[in-house]
């Protein structure tokens, strides 16, 4: 069985060419990277922060280029990561992934 993540980003029509982010893996203009988590177990800890820095290197990748942490640009960057991250831990629906990312591990205490 095939399970995956897509991250998308789509052009927007600004005239700065700012980039927004759409989940959608049938967009034939945007980039796309598919992050696969079969090998994982993510009811475990290591395997939910294994994800995560899976989705992260992804989003990093769907959003680049990276520019100059100077450049006005560098903000929208940074949301577009952010907002894939978000969109990719929540289309995982996996609670230990979740409390994890948001950095409250008081679920995983528990366990």
């Amino acid at each position: 069985m095939f399970r995956g993540i897509g991250f998308a980003i789509l052009m927007a029509a600004t005239p700065l060419g700012v980039h927004s982010f759409a989940q959608s893996l049938d967009t034939s203009n945007g980039k796309q990277v598919v992050v696969n988590y079969s090998d994982l177990d993510l009811s475990s800890p290591a395997g939910a922060q294994a994800l995560i820095e899976r989705m992260r290197r992804a989003a990093n990748q769907a959003c680049a280029p990276s520019p100059d942490r100077r450049s006005f640009m560098y903000p929208f960057y940074r949301t577009c990561v952010a907002d894939a991250l978000d969109r990719g831990v929540a289309s995982v629906n996996s609670p230990v992934v979740a409390e994890l990312y948001r950095g409250n591990p008081t679920l995983l205490a528990a366990k």
